[in-house]
């Protein structure tokens, strides 16, 4: 038992860096908390001394469906001290779990993308080891899994869980944890870029008349694009494979990687709407520092989605996610005069809708640098 919850452990510390892909949905984590633990006294000379004791674990998962998640995790859930004619002894207890989640309460798609805050049920089986000097008596080591919980992540790789369980008919805890979701297309650097849609429709921020607005915080409004013929292929400097070159008069940052155009990795939004992440501010911030040191740049702000079940729905959303991220940027002291908007909905996916994972790389935004 010992062997099995060291290799757990060290499957779950291996996680973070065996560099799993964007948008798999394994996650790892580790917990800690208060244990009641109430062996059975009775027909012996023993008698329950503190039952009450700190234990701590680790685990990995695995997000099955848009409700369901597997986990295996390994807990030392403490020890239980008896008094006895000879003194006193404690039992320790640790557990091996095999489980599944079931999320039943939240936002639907922020449960779907484990995304916002949700609760939960466990159930499954988990088998239990005991150690202590003293002759233990065992009729089953193996039980029934149960518990509830709360789920709620606080940024873009990690989360929150608070949890109440039951190992079994004599071992309980309460429990905190953090999980970590390798998700790798949240860092805020950029990368290549869909090819540009050359009828999309277009959003062009403008500033609101110096009286109803602080000049700091344009507002900005749209306005149907005039279809325009498909623009000439550019050339690009060459860059490392793992970005795309800059486009000429686009400035370049150390591995000769486009400072501005691409996907900006980072700027997400609360699921189905045009409201930005705390995360996604921050990206933003460094853009916005990043055009103030260089002027004469103008951006075109790129919206892209999921289908959202319509194509309609899926143009609104992305062009509302354009005036997001143009409005966030003004704010920051960007001239608006700089920037240019345009919505392609679903209209250039890059992966299947299917999936998680699909649906979180079609919901992106990308720049393109046009003088």
């Amino acid at each position: 038992m010992k062997r099995l919850g060291i290799a757990i452990i060290a499957i779950v510390l291996g996680t973070p860096i065996s560099g799993y892909s964007a948008g798999l949905p394994w996650y790892a984590g580790a917990d800690a908390g208060v244990s009641s633990l109430r062996p059975e006294t009775e027909n012996s000379p023993f008698t329950l001394d503190s039952g009450v004791s700190f234990g701590a674990g680790a685990f990995v998962g695995y997000d099955l469906s848009k409700r369901f998640s597997l986990e295996l995790g390994y807990n030392y859930l403490g020890a239980a001290t008896l008094s006895g004619n000879a003194g006193k002894t404690d039992i320790g207890y640790s557990a091996l779990s095999a489980g599944a989640l079931l999320y039943l309460y939240g936002n639907p798609s922020d449960v779907e993308e484990r995304n916002g805050f949700a609760g939960y049920l466990r159930f499954g089986l988990s088998v239990m080891d005991n150690s202590a000097s003293i002759p233990l008596e065992r009729e089953d080591n193996v039980a029934l899994l149960a518990g509830v919980g709360v789920e709620w992540p606080f940024s873009r790789q990690l989360s929150l869980r608070a949890e109440l369980t039951s190992f079994d008919g004599d071992a309980q805890s309460a429990r905190a944890a953090v999980i970590y979701r390798p998700r790798s297309d949240y860092r805020g650097t950029t990368v290549a870029r869909a090819p540009q849609a050359p009828r999309a429709p277009e959003v062009r921020p403008q500033p609101k008349p110096q009286q109803s607005a602080p000049e700091s915080t344009p507002a900005i409004t749209t306005r149907p694009a005039t279809p325009a013929p498909p623009a000439a292929p550019t050339q690009r400097a060459t860059a490392p494979s793992s970005c795309i070159g800059p486009v000429a008069g686009e400035p370049s940052d150390s591995r000769g990687c486009a400072l501005f155009s691409g996907k900006l990795r980072g700027v997400e939004f609360n699921s189905g709407t045009a409201t930005l992440t705390p995360v996604a501010m921050q990206v933003l911030d460094r853009l916005a520092q990043n055009l103030q040191r260089y002027p004469s740049i103008a951006i075109e702000i790129q919206a892209h989605t999921e289908s959202f079940g319509s194509e309609a729905r899926a143009r609104e959303i992305a062009r509302q996610r354009t005036l997001s991220v143009a409005r966030h940027l003004a704010g920051r002291g960007v001239s608006v005069q700089r920037m240019k908007a345009r919505a392609f909905g679903h209209s250039q996916p890059v992966a299947e809708d299917t999936t998680i994972a699909g649906r979180r790389q079609n919901n992106r935004i990308e720049l393109r640098v046009i003088r």
